[in-house]
């Protein structure tokens, strides 16, 4: 946690997001792109399942554990355990899981919401401070303006701003106004 937010306010920001249904099998693979060992996690998956998914249309598939071993995933291995869901399920799991989806031999979509949250300190990888128009910028909260990362926005340079993570004080009015011009 860093001191610039109040306690109250959420530590992490919204890294990716897409929405996806299924075909062909999806490799084991992390969405945290480096493994790591051990319990403290610094990055989830959220799928917000739109459709029934089963193993006939290629539900995601996991290796339990798997988040623990500090190993990228082996895309050899036959042992998963596949997660059926309902519409309207909420699935989350650490980024450092092996996960994967069987292949859709069912000819039905499945489609999912998925958005990885990452601890401030992570690159977002999708630059959505930047993305954002203005009218939605100005409906949001501060909490959503701090999960959507315009706390953690990277300076420009060393003359432009020392920390890497600012406080509420520090939001600005227009989302322009986050990204000054190179001198």
């Amino acid at each position: 946690y860093y001191r610039f937010l109040p306690e109250e306010c959420s530590n992490f920001t919204l890294s990716y997001f897409n929405a996806r249904s299924s075909g062909r099998e999806l490799a084991y693979h992390i969405d945290s792109y480096v493994p790591s060992a051990g319990s403290h996690t610094w990055s989830m998956q959220v799928a917000c399942v739109l459709e029934d998914q089963d193993v006939d249309n290629g539900c995601t598939v996991v290796v339990p554990g798997s988040h623990l071993m500090g190993r990228f995933s082996d895309r050899e291995l036959l042992k998963n355990v596949p997660l059926e869901a309902r519409a309207g399920d909420l699935l989350a799991w650490d980024s450092r899981l092996w996960h994967g989806t069987g292949e859709n031999r069912s000819g039905r979509s499945r489609w999912l919401m998925i958005a990885s949250f990452c601890m401030w300190w992570v690159k977002q990888k999708m630059d959505i401070p930047r993305a954002l128009p203005q009218s939605i910028y100005e409906r949001l909260s501060d909490q959503q303006k701090i999960t959507l990362g315009y706390c953690a926005i990277p300076p420009l340079d060393e003359t432009h701003r020392i920390n890497t993570k600012t406080g509420l004080d520090s939001l600005k009015p227009r989302v322009t106004d986050y990204y000054p011009h190179p001198h």
